[in-house]
């Protein structure tokens, strides 16, 4: 008021206003008075939603979004804002209006929220509603007319505030149902609708929040952008399984890097082809048990089924894949490759799937009763053995599988050098190294003979269309 004398301006309106009404125009009295309490009736209007401005040459509203602790501002508690349903038959009302009860709960919602709509008639209509201890009412943008619609329809009428776009603004959120609770002037909780169902209630009144009760939105999401783009990091390291898959890149070099940091596993394969794809990501129990069932093995296959006059490096630059993958690092990593190997298979029109067929293996078992043998507690384990065994190389073709009769053999331990073992095999060639391994074998108690069985395959396959 200071300021509005200081300037000369207040006492220049005076005088204005002075002579207007001296004067017998009753026509610019009259035009006057209709543009005062037009002005006066518009501003009020304004200040039923409008917190007050910041100093900025903008003007923009100065609102800071409140956090589970934060005492209410003075101002919010004075807005007027417009209500329908209300109890008290009140058209405008503000939470200073509310705040009568230890609790005061705001739940915002909208008419197509079904879950939200769902709540709010269950906690108005059961046996906890209306509760001394509680002031309730809902909040929501849509305006009367949309609101009414839906009274209408349903036949449902909630006390609310409506048209807020100022509420969700200090209380803000990204999905319905988002319940608001102030205790003691301050914001107490922000949680889901289950918060006021039964044992959620319970624990409130009792001066508690329980852990799945508790809500809070995730704010910084940007649709707009890539998962591992995003700014917040639980969304980030939300992600469970990511592949990228590759085709072949010409100039870059074939490439199999596994790496692990405090939270993620990372797969890198690039320029392989999909035979080699398949020996590196499977463990060697199924490196002959996979089989490649496509129109073109030359496409799939360089040393099995390409006749063309590429070059392997050729070949791997028109036909090579690869994948870029992450998973978390608890996940199993045998788990983690065939994902890898699933999602390079998919991106190329192929499918997996798993079957049972008939097919040529060394099985090894044990000698007969009457052959005892003294237990041995070096060399390696039986399991151990089948693994180098049933490694496969990428130029050379399927070979007969090597299998234990007896599972239960696996740690069972033989008298064997398994470096040695399999430099002797690879120089020497399977006849030669059979009976080198049949020795060894003996020597340790256990036999081995070649027999037809029934075993579990993995077959790689062109996908029918839908």
């Amino acid at each position: 008021m200071m300021n509005f004398y200081s300037d000369g301006r207040g006492l220049c309106l005076l005088e204005w206003l002075s002579h207007l009404f001296k004067s017998k125009n009753n026509r610019r009295r009259t035009l006057f008075c209709f543009g005062v309490c037009f002005v006066l009736l518009f501003s009020n209007q304004l200040q039923a939603q409008e917190p007050r401005r910041d100093s900025g040459a903008d003007g923009r509203l100065s609102i800071r979004p409140l956090s589970v602790g934060d005492t209410i501002p003075d101002e919010l508690w004075s807005i007027a804002m417009r209500a329908v349903n209300d109890p008290e038959h009140r058209s405008n009302l503000s939470l200073k209006d509310l705040n009568g009860s230890e609790f005061l709960i705001l739940d915002f919602w909208a008419t197509w929220c079904g879950s939200c709509v769902s709540s709010i008639r269950h906690f108005l209509t059961g046996s906890d509603y209306p509760n001394p201890r509680i002031s309730y009412y809902t909040v929501t943008y849509q305006d009367e007319e949309e609101i009414r619609k839906f009274e209408g329809r349903f036949g449902l009428k909630f006390p609310s505030m409506i048209g807020d776009s100022l509420l969700r603004e200090y209380f803000p959120h990204r999905t319905l149902p988002h319940v608001v609770i102030i205790r003691d002037g301050k914001l107490f909780a922000t949680a889901g609708a289950e918060v006021l169902e039964g044992d959620g209630l319970a624990s409130l009144l009792s001066g508690n929040i329980r852990r799945q009760d508790s809500k809070v939105d995730i704010l910084d999401f940007d649709p707009t952008r890539r998962i591992d783009e995003q700014p917040n990091g639980k969304i980030r390291n939300a992600v469970r399984t990511s592949f990228t898959v590759l085709d072949a890149v010409p100039g870059l070099s074939g490439v199999n890097r596994w790496t692990a940091d405090s939270l993620h596993q990372r797969i890198l394969i690039t320029n392989k082809s999909l035979r080699e794809v398949s020996l590196l990501l499977l463990d060697s129990y199924w490196h002959n048990r996979v089989f490649l069932e496509v129109e073109d093995t030359g496409r799939w296959d360089f040393f099995n089924g390409y006749k063309g006059e590429l070059s392997y490096p050729q070949w791997l630059a028109k036909y090579g894949v690869g994948a870029d993958g992450r998973e978390r690092l608890n996940t199993p990593r045998s788990a983690f490759y065939f994902s890898a190997l699933s999602a390079i298979c998919t991106a190329n029109g192929l499918s997996l799937s798993f079957a049972s067929r008939e097919l040529p293996c060394y099985v090894i078992d044990r000698q007969p009763r009457g052959k005892k043998r003294k237990p041995d507690n070096g060399g390696a384990e039986l399991k151990q053995l089948l693994y180098m065994l049933n490694y496969q190389r990428l130029d050379a073709p399927s070979a007969p599988l090597y299998v234990l009769r007896d599972p239960a053999d696996s740690v069972s331990r033989i008298n064997v050098d398994l470096a040695a073992m399999e430099h002797y095999m690879f120089e020497n060639g399977p006849q030669k190294g059979g009976i080198y391994l049949g020795k060894v074998l003996e020597a340790s108690g256990f036999t081995i003979a070649l027999e037809s069985r029934v075993e579990p395959v993995l077959i790689i396959s062109e996908r029918r269309a839908l």
